[in-house]
């Protein structure tokens, strides 16, 4: 009874690592998801906006809607290829360019 007790807790325990290890997200694939056609998508790096409507994504006003969420204007750009369409800001005030 006694041996059969000792196995039972090397299972389980077996079993609570193995869990652990195949629950934890592998560093390549990150907070990717699979997208069209098994391509990989990942999110952005770059912090982006959606203004109050469409016609303010452009290159003359994403660069102030980047300067109000405390980005650099420079390089703002409006991605269209996301609906809604949104400002990105690729640099931080305190990076260097």
């Amino acid at each position: 009874m006694a041996a059969s007790k000792g196995n039972m807790r090397k299972i389980v325990y077996l079993a609570a690592a193995l869990f652990l290890v195949l629950s934890t997200p592998s560093g390549q694939a990150g907070n990717c998801h699979g997208g069209n056609r098994g391509k990989r998508v990942c999110p952005s790096p770059v912090p982006c906006y959606r203004p109050y409507s469409p016609d303010m994504c452009s290159e003359e006003k994403c660069p102030i809607i980047c300067d109000v969420f405390n980005n650099k204007p420079d390089g703002a750009y409006c991605n269209k290829t996301v609906t809604p369409w949104t400002c990105c800001c690729p640099y931080k005030h305190n990076e260097v360019l």
